[in-house]
C-alpha cells in the first residue's frame, strides 16, 4: 500500500485507513470503513474487509494469540 500511495494510486480514503492503523486510532479506522462502504458497488467494502482481515491476521501472529487458528479448519492455517 505504501508503494501505491507513493505513486499516487491509493485514494484519500484508503490512505486515511492506513494512517489510522499506523496511529493506533481504532475510531478513525471504523470511520474510514464506513466511508469506504459508500464507494462503488462493493469495491470499498472489499478493500475494507481485506484490510481488516489482513490486520487481524498480522496482529494475531505478532502478538502470538493464535486466536485465528480455529478458523482455518481442515484447510490449514491462515
Amino acid at each position: 500500500l505504501m508503494e501505491y500511495s507513493a505513486r499516487g494510486l491509493l485514494d484519500d480514503q484508503a490512505q486515511s485507513m492506513v494512517n489510522s492503523v499506523a496511529a493506533g486510532d481504532v475510531e478513525g479506522y471504523v470511520r474510514c470503513i464506513r466511508q469506504m462502504g459508500k464507494k462503488g458497488h462493493t469495491s470499498g467494502l472489499d478493500f475494507a474487509t481485506g484490510a481488516t482481515v489482513g490486520l487481524c491476521v498480522a496482529t494475531d501472529r505478532l502478538c502470538g494469540t493464535e486466536a485465528l487458528d480455529g478458523i482455518a479448519g481442515p484447510a490449514g492455517r491462515l
